[in-house]
């Protein structure tokens, strides 16, 4: 997966292409949110999904906790990482906040919802 640095010009720019956008709030300490790359969302049969329906990926790193990545986690309702947005094309949708610890069929089936497919 190519991942580009998140930003609310990078969602805009993807959804006016109509794309849909997967945006990973991440730390590298965060084990959650490892596991969920590492088995569900880094995985053949996601990385098929998310090409298929021409998914821009989006990453925001909160290692050293940035305060622009901080308060668009606690406009969510989150206290912190992991926090998986999945974006529509249609930026009047909004986006849909995966569980803080999801399966692979989970983020695959949510995918395809967000992107307008069953």
């Amino acid at each position: 997966l190519v991942w580009k640095p998140w930003s609310h010009e990078a969602i805009a720019a993807a959804q006016a292409e109509g794309r849909p956008v997967l945006v990973d709030f991440t730390a590298k300490w965060c084990a959650t949110c490892n596991a969920n790359k590492t088995f569900s969302i880094d995985i053949d049969a996601t990385r098929d999904v998310l090409k298929e329906l021409k998914y821009e990926t989006l990453k925001a790193d909160n290692t050293l906790t940035p305060e622009n990545i901080v308060r668009e986690i606690q406009s969510f309702g989150r206290a912190g990482v992991p926090l998986v947005l999945l974006y529509s094309p249609d930026a009047n949708v909004k986006p849909t906040v995966m569980p803080a610890s999801f399966t692979p069929s989970m983020i695959q089936d949510a995918l395809k919802k967000a992107a307008g497919k069953k």
